[in-house]
């Protein structure tokens, strides 16, 4: 008799104790004409085979472990470790100097084109110039030529504000690296003065 009450709080005591047990959990018995059963409700179990209640494995139901939380995916939208104002600003700048570089390119690539399209006239107008004997042909290479140098002065032109323009660039460039690295060492100095947070004091223990 003493056994079978021990067995009976034991029995309670783990069924109330028994961390991240679902209340859908089935409980198997085994009666005195020695049947099993299942039931969700402990307390229709009679006392008489709380010695045989177990709990049935293969649909035992248990809740996430509290110590062990669930990875959650961010919410649509939501702002990451890296969204920060520094971090907006600074993609937003990257973004507008590559479109610039890109426009630098483009314009150094038609100057180039023209030069080699220059290059090529001359190397035509000294053959026509060669070749002029009349007065109408001399006329002629007279006018092209004219256009010749109208063409290589507007080219030199371009030349020059592409120049200009891709040292401002370099100058502006050079200047924000060197914001962004003042106001990344005056953000690591203002870490490294903060006062470190105190941990946190753990739970209090269950009261027996």
């Amino acid at each position: 008799m003493k056994y079978r009450i021990w067995t009976t709080m034991f029995f309670i005591a783990v069924w109330c104790l028994a961390p991240g047990t679902a209340s859908a959990d089935i409980y198997k018995y085994v009666d005195e004409s020695g049947r099993v059963h299942y039931t969700n409700n402990p307390d229709s179990i009679p006392k008489a085979a709380h010695e045989t209640v177990v709990v049935d494995q293969e649909v035992e139901s248990r809740s996430p472990d509290p110590a062990q939380p669930q990875e959650m995916a961010p919410e649509e939208g939501a702002p990451q470790e890296t969204d920060t104002p520094l971090t907006r600003i600074s993609q937003q700048r990257n973004h507008l100097h590559t479109e610039r570089k890109n426009a630098l390119v483009k314009r150094q690539q038609a100057l180039n084109e023209e030069r080699q399209a220059l290059q090529a006239e001359n190397t035509r107008l000294e053959t026509l110039r060669r070749t002029a004997n009349t007065r109408a042909e001399i006329e002629r290479y007279n006018a092209e030529v004219e256009q010749y140098n109208q063409r290589t002065a507007a080219y030199q032109a371009q030349k020059n504000a592409y120049q200009q323009e891709k040292e401002l660039f370099q100058k502006e460039v050079e200047a924000y690296q060197a914001e962004l690295k003042k106001t990344l060492e005056a953000t690591l100095e203002k870490m490294e003065k903060s006062p470190s947070q105190p941990a946190a004091s753990p739970p209090p223990e269950e009261t027996p």
